[in-house]
């Protein structure tokens, strides 16, 4: 094997590993939550779970009623929503996911990692019943690295150079 083909099955290589990892999917954050309905009274109407983003990238929001899923212990929920903010900002929420009319899932984007706060409103169907939800927070694409971009374009400038290399050789060749 020659040292081009080397080095080129070498870049090809890095360049593999540098983007498999961003095209797996990770899990960030998974909770469970309870919604009640005694006498009237909301139980848990609203509730508010912390977690932290410690990669910057596309995320996914998700949230699921569990009696949906043929829990026959729980009850459908007439109302629930997930909303999704990063704490210490002054924008506002990344948007809203639930049931019906609005999406099971939203996807934003974390520039800054830091704390965020996902924000669940729910209402319960009928008296004294209890509903189960839970949410996800999965990573879907990260932004690679600067080592990672810099990994890329240094293959990709080797690829070039290799392309040019060969290329003159041919032209000097049909010269003669």
């Amino acid at each position: 094997m020659s040292i081009g083909a080397s080095a080129r099955n070498a870049i090809v290589a890095l360049v593999l590993a540098a983007t498999a990892s961003a095209a797996q999917a990770a899990v960030v954050f998974t909770e469970s939550g309870m919604g009640s309905l005694v006498d009237g009274v909301v139980g848990a109407g609203a509730d508010v779970h912390m977690f932290t983003i410690d990669t910057p990238g596309i995320y996914e929001a998700s949230i699921v009623d569990l009696a949906s899923l043929d829990d026959e212990f729980s009850s459908a929920f007439s109302k629930l929503k997930l909303a999704v903010k990063q704490l210490g900002t002054s924008g506002g929420m990344f948007g809203q996911a639930g049931l019906s009319p609005l999406p099971p899932s939203f996807t934003f984007e974390v520039d800054h990692p830091g704390s965020f706060a996902a924000l669940v409103t729910s209402a319960i169907r009928g008296c004294g019943e209890f509903g189960f939800y839970e949410i996800d927070i999965t990573q879907i694409a990260a932004i690679p690295e600067p080592g990672v971009w810099l990994m890329m374009l240094a293959g990709l400038l080797t690829l070039t150079a290799r392309y040019v290399k060969v290329n003159r050789g041919r032209t000097a060749l049909s010269a003669l």
